[in-house]
């Protein structure tokens, strides 16, 4: 099972499988009606040999954090974000685990492995929180990535 997201009476989620051995299962999103009992799947080709590890359904946007799950510790293929009505996708590049991805404004905040990757716009900011001399943890900016 992978994570979901619910608008109505649809739940949307993205798929998620085991990568012990290479690529073993195939990814995509798809949509469950609860009213009708249908599923609707998509195969994005930005998808398909990743699994989700975070879906959030923002209007006509549903974006998925894309993972891979081999032998050892999981890693990030970055953030898609698919247009429900146009069909346009794109992908930003987030090198950290995405665990949670939320929106404040015009801001998409990707909860992440090694702290907070910003969306704002085409525009990716990279947050990591490393422990001060006292031990607390501070902020520290990586910058945009274009």
């Amino acid at each position: 099972s992978g994570p979901g997201a619910r608008d109505g009476s649809t739940g949307w989620f993205a798929d998620r499988f085991y990568d012990g051995e290479g690529t073993s299962g195939i990814g995509a999103g798809g949509a469950f009606d609860i009213r009708t009992h249908k599923f609707e799947m998509r195969y994005l080709s930005e998808i398909v040999a990743w699994s989700g590890s975070a879906i959030r359904l923002d209007g006509d946007d549903l974006w998925i954090g894309l993972m891979r799950q081999p032998d050892g510790a999981a890693f990030s293929g970055g953030l898609l974000r698919y247009n429900l009505k146009t069909g346009a996708v794109a992908k930003f590049e987030i090198p950290d685990y995405i665990y949670t991805i939320d929106r404040v404004g015009d801001t998409l905040y990707c909860g992440t492995s090694n702290g907070l990757e910003i969306v704002r716009g085409g525009t990716v900011t990279q947050m990591r929180f490393e422990p001060d001399l006292s031990g607390r943890l501070v902020g520290v900016s990586a910058g945009p990535k274009l």
